[in-house]
């Protein structure tokens, strides 16, 4: 099933009926039908699910967070140097009620870029476990997160901090003060 908004479109499947594989494919129409993820994702058991293809790493509270439920207009200038949506494959899910963990490993090249040579740059790798303190004491109407990630792998040099977000377009952090 296709699902066309303003700026993507999205496919969403279903292997069984129990739900045991699922995919997700997202072109983002901004930036000239370019890839924004595509996914496929094994989950036999809830505890441990596998994911392989283009997807967001498991960081950064503020990565994982939809656009549509951030506060801010913007995220953040430190999210610029968090791994975001790359290639690679993970091991993620929850074992306890309100535990959940996610170990992944990536090109390390961004969205939509491929790896060139391994040898330099080589594999990136991303871990994060939470808690949800709310969710193991029973309040179902709360967030108490709690959660620790590590990273790492080489930045790409397209990846260098920049003074402006995705939404304000390509920029480089001092550029107005050089490009006048």
């Amino acid at each position: 099933a296709g699902l066309v908004g303003s700026n993507n479109i999205t496919t969403a499947t279903t292997c069984t009926p129990a739900g045991v594989c699922t995919s997700n494919t997202t072109t983002d129409l901004r930036q000239s039908s370019h890839l924004d993820v595509a996914w496929f994702n094994v989950g036999w058991w809830q505890s441990a699910q596998f994911r392989f293809g283009q997807f967001k790493m498991p960081f950064s509270l503020e990565e994982q967070t939809s656009s549509r439920f951030i506060d801010f207009q913007e995220r953040s200038v430190m999210n610029a140097l968090v791994p975001g949506k790359e290639r690679g494959a993970m091991v993620h899910g929850t074992p306890l009620n309100g535990l959940f963990y996610g170990v992944a490993v990536s090109t390390g090249q961004g969205k939509n870029n491929n790896e060139n040579d391994r040898i330099t740059d080589g594999t990136d790798y991303i871990a994060r476990v939470g808690v949800n303190i709310a969710e193991m004491v029973g309040q179902k109407n709360a967030v108490y997160h709690l959660a620790a990630a590590y990273s790492d792998g080489k930045l790409p040099a397209a990846a260098a901090p920049s003074g402006r977000t995705e939404g304000r377009g390509p920029g480089r952090v001092g550029a107005d003060l050089v490009d006048g």
